[in-house]
């Protein structure tokens, strides 16, 4: 129950005011975060504490270089959504995310290049079981729509050497797809892992 003062905050990005909250918390114990609702949920205490974690959009945008973004460009043909984050950046976030929430991080909407590199690299860190990660990269490939992420994303997804006949299996539809990228996921899992 909203017992004494209470306060509500709305913004379009919905993870953004409790960003903003969480964070002027820490210096002012008085304000407590009790209830929210994200994405039509009820999130209590516990689950608005995740979400404050979660990297925002705005986090991106703040790593993203400029000069780097017009190099990438260049490299990656027919890619016009991208920030300019380098992938090492890219990929130390994807750790931290990967060490906390990071189910909740692979729901959020990509918009950018790197949003969906990122998104692809968590999968690769977070799980570590060969039949828990299947249905996350089945679900991610759909994504995939130019080499650097296919290559960058599925070259370091080790956990499909702990059962070689398990990935073998599951790469047989891509392997003969129609689609571009999902035969080029399939010939970057095999040529890494199998």
């Amino acid at each position: 129950a909203l017992e004494g003062p209470s306060a509500f905050a709305y913004s379009e990005d919905q993870i953004a005011p409790i960003k903003v909250l969480s964070e002027f918390a820490k210096e002012h114990p008085a304000l407590v975060l009790k209830v929210g609702i994200v994405d039509g949920e009820k999130a209590d205490q516990a689950k608005l504490a995740e979400y404050a974690t979660l990297p925002s959009r705005e986090q991106l945008l703040t790593m993203s270089e400029t000069e780097y973004q017009k190099f990438s460009s260049g490299l990656i043909p027919g890619v016009s959504n991208m920030l300019g984050i380098r992938l090492p950046e890219l990929r130390k976030l994807a750790k931290q995310i990967a060490k906390e929430n990071w189910k909740d991080a692979l729901e959020e909407e990509d918009e950018y290049f790197e949003e969906i590199m990122l998104r692809g690299m968590v999968i690769s860190y977070a799980i570590k079981d060969i039949e828990e990660v299947l249905p996350y990269i089945a679900a991610f490939i759909p994504k995939v729509d130019n080499w650097s992420v296919c290559d960058s994303v599925f070259m370091g997804m080790k956990v499909l050497q702990k059962d070689r006949e398990r990935t073998w299996e599951f790469i047989q539809d891509y392997l003969h797809s129609d689609k571009e990228f999902e035969v080029r996921v399939a010939l970057i899992i095999m040529m890494q892992h199998l």
